[in-house]
């Protein structure tokens, strides 16, 4: 068994950043490898810490991973990047309901680095500035995304709720409901729809219902 495993860390291989270019055999009961970093540092590492992945790296540059990690974390803009995969990859979070609820999404470039965020994006002019999806029912993705000023992003947001409707003489429940049908959301609970004017959920419900069903009446919210 032990054999086994051994045969799988042969010269040339890379764990890491570590090169192995000599096999040291057993010392003290234990197997160790003599390995290479890429900075050019020469140790020999124990092969369980090499499988494990323990040790990927020397001392030094171990040290300037971690300090650049620590880095982006500081940075200006990198609380943005948290909140939006917060807002959609978060089922437990207070405003998933309005994002990853409803079908948004954090492209997968965006999801994997904030270097690629920033990359994309270009850094926020100043702190008085929010990132806002062109479309509304749109993924946060390059496209689809830009700063904009968080006045501007309020004014926005107020404007979703002076439009077309808001001079009819219909109940506010009723404005919501066409608001919402009109940006192709289910009518009920403002989720992407499905098929029709409702959400999954609700289209089985509708459908059971017809059908002469037991089911638990849900008023639009």
């Amino acid at each position: 068994m032990f054999m086994g495993i051994t045969k799988t860390l042969k010269q040339n291989s890379k764990f890491g950043k570590w090169l192995i270019i000599h096999d040291l055999g057993m010392m003290n009961h234990r197997h160790y490898f003599e390995c290479k970093c890429e900075c050019g540092t020469i140790k020999k590492i124990e092969r369980g810490n090499l499988v494990s992945g323990k040790s990927t790296s020397c001392r030094k540059c171990s040290k300037r991973t971690n300090t650049k990690k620590r880095g982006l974390s500081r940075h200006k803009d990198y609380n943005v990047w948290c909140g939006i995969l917060y807002r959609c990859n978060n089922p437990q979070g207070a405003s998933y309901k309005n994002y990853g609820g409803r079908g948004i999404k954090v492209c997968e470039r965006w999801e994997k680095s904030f270097e690629n965020f920033i990359q994309d994006m270009g850094e926020r002019p100043s702190r008085e500035y929010s990132i806002e999806r062109v479309n509304n029912n749109g993924n946060y993705e390059p496209d689809n995304c830009k700063w904009i000023l968080k006045s501007r992003q309020a004014v926005n947001r107020r404007n979703w709720a002076i439009d077309e409707f808001s001079s009819l003489n219909i109940s506010p429940q009723r404005k919501t409901q066409l608001r919402y049908r009109k940006k192709g959301l289910c009518v009920i609970c403002g989720k992407q729809a499905y098929k029709g004017v409702y959400c999954e959920k609700h289209f089985l419900m509708n459908k059971n219902r017809k059908k002469g069903k037991h089911v638990q009446a849900v008023s639009p919210q």
